[in-house]
């Protein structure tokens, strides 16, 4: 599970949990949106999902 608070100006505009899974030995990761909190604390439904997948696969990381 990973938390990430997003912020504008210095203050805190969302709080949200990600749960994240690695995949295809690590060269794809999925995660969704768990939660997402106003500062407010006002709860909103959850809306995102992420799909990434490594460009380089046969590159080891920091290798030109």
């Amino acid at each position: 599970m990973l938390e990430l608070i997003v912020y504008k100006d210095g203050l805190p505009q969302r709080h949200s949990f990600w749960a994240i899974v690695i995949v295809d030995n690590g060269q794809e990761l999925r995660s969704i949106m768990t939660s997402m909190t106003l500062p407010n604390g006002v709860p909103l439904s959850p809306i995102m999902t992420m799909t990434a997948r490594k460009l380089f696969p046969g590159r080891a990381n920091g290798q030109q």
